[in-house]
């Protein structure tokens, strides 16, 4: 079972501290939303609107907490890939990285990806055992038009994804039109009504803003009851105070007000509190995504929301600011996604980016996998069964025996932990077999597994009709 708060930095009192000054900074100082329809409904609900500023009574924000789920379920096209996030929930879940702008290829380098990128992407999504929430934007393809494109996005997502699909910030229009591809391609009309099958992704401006299609992306998605994660991406010392308790509490009040408006349009809509706000390299003002202060400071926000409001959370991890898939990728993955998963993070986020999220490769998102799996094996901890203490096997084998041909050793010898990508062979082995990289035998995994990978998981009649669809809705390139 799924163990939350492992890993605590903060004790009770400062938890309720950072809601007390919260709750404050809303009440006083307010958020600003862009969206008159948000503005008009937040007014309704008992905000005080001026112009564009919302500022939130106590007794509203604590009424839309009390309102938001503890858990929910999410389910994709193949039913058997339904899972819990929050209360009940069995392990931490994944989703991959979104709106990396290159891609790197081992013996070629970073370069501009294309949609055969995007779809390799996808079908890595698919066949990854821990991916869970799939699809978005793992690589930016520079090769498709603007007219239409989350639509011819989403159709092949469609055509190479059966899990929970992240999509984008969408008008009400083109939301309703990505409904209808969904169902369509599951077969099942009004599917949507009774299924969380869609996930978003919100940003607010930091400071605390929101800006137009987001929040319009908001109010259509709680109107539908599908999953929205709203995430502050804070920098210290720019978008947010220096002190790591400081923009823990700007960035609970960034993702708080936007709640507000979510449990506003449909109390009950399935909300991830995201933390994903980072430190700043005050030597260049450079973004960095992967620094230990950047946990710290997001983890203390996880204890407030699971400990305080009992809400799942998601958190940036899985990252680095690392090129490629070497060494400093590796150390940086594997702290950010420790750190997450003994903090209790319900969903983790990022494999496969690299650069500060700027890029991708399919090597590090196999190097992800991996350590991702790592981390599982550890959460697992050990069987506490009293037959697994041994001693009787002990006493039978004696001083100077093996165990190696004994039947415990026999019936348990396959179930355990292996790699994937990184190497245990003895040298002369490693060395007759070529002696790879990690980021080298990562890639060769990744193009055997999207060569093996179908060429669509819906049927050719299904994919017309997904096209047709397009053209009808006024794209037809």
């Amino acid at each position: 079972m799924f163990k939350p708060n492992r890993l605590t930095l903060i004790d009770k009192e400062t938890i309720e501290k950072i809601h007390i000054e919260t709750a404050r900074v809303l009440e006083q100082g307010g958020v600003n939303f862009e969206n008159e329809e948000a503005l008009k409904l937040l007014k309704d609900a008992g905000a005080i609107v001026d112009g564009k500023n919302v500022r939130i009574p106590t007794k509203l924000l604590e009424k839309t907490i009390s309102q938001t789920p503890k858990s929910f379920t999410m389910s994709g096209m193949d039913a058997s890939k339904e899972f819990c996030i929050g209360e009940g929930q069995t392990r931490p879940r994944t989703d991959p990285s979104f709106g990396p702008t290159f891609i790197h290829e081992e013996g070629v380098g970073n370069h501009l990806p294309t949609m055969q990128h995007l779809v390799e992407c996808y079908k890595l999504h698919e066949a990854n055992p821990f991916c869970d929430i799939a699809g978005g934007l793992p690589v930016d393809p520079m090769d498709i038009p603007a007219e239409g494109r989350n639509l011819v996005l989403l159709r092949e997502m469609l055509r190479h994804i059966s899990k929970p699909l992240r999509i984008f910030n969408t008008n009400r229009k083109e939301f309703a039109e990505m409904c209808a591809m969904f169902e369509l391609a599951k077969g099942e009309k009004n599917y949507l009504d009774s299924h969380k099958s869609l996930f978003i992704t919100i940003n607010p401006l930091s400071p605390l803003s929101y800006d137009n299609l987001p929040s319009e992306s908001m109010i259509v998605f709680a109107e539908k009851h599908q999953v929205v994660c709203l995430q502050s991406c804070a920098l210290t010392g720019f978008t947010s105070p220096m002190s790591l308790l400081g923009s823990t509490v700007l960035q609970n009040a960034e993702v708080l007000a936007g709640n507000v408006l979510l449990q506003t349009v449909n109390p009950g809509t399935p909300f991830l509190f995201g933390v994903t706000s980072s430190r700043a390299d005050m030597r260049t003002g450079a973004y960095v995504c992967a620094s230990p202060e950047a946990d710290l400071m997001n983890i203390a926000s996880v204890q407030v929301v699971s400990d305080y409001y009992k809400i799942p959370t998601r958190m940036m991890c899985g990252i680095t600011d690392a090129k490629y898939a070497d060494a400093q990728a590796g150390l940086e993955t594997m702290q950010t996604m420790m750190t997450a998963a003994l903090a209790g993070v319900n969903v983790l986020h990022g494999f496969g980016s690299t650069d500060g999220m700027n890029g991708t490769s399919h090597a590090k998102y196999l190097m992800s996998q991996e350590i991702f799996s790592r981390v599982s094996c550890l959460l697992n901890g050990i069987s506490l069964n009293n037959q697994d203490l041994s001693a009787d096997e002990i006493l039978s084998t004696g001083p100077a025996g093996t165990y190696m041909m004994n039947e415990a050793t026999l019936d348990n010898c396959q179930d355990t932990w292996s790699s994937t990508v990184s190497t245990q062979l003895p040298l002369s082995l490693w060395e007759e077999k070529g002696s790879t990289s990690l980021a080298q035998r990562a890639h060769k995994l990744a193009l055997e597994t999207i060569e093996a990978a179908p060429d669509m998981i819906i049927s050719p009649e299904t994919d017309k009709k997904l096209a047709e669809f397009i053209q009808l809705s006024g794209y037809s390139k």
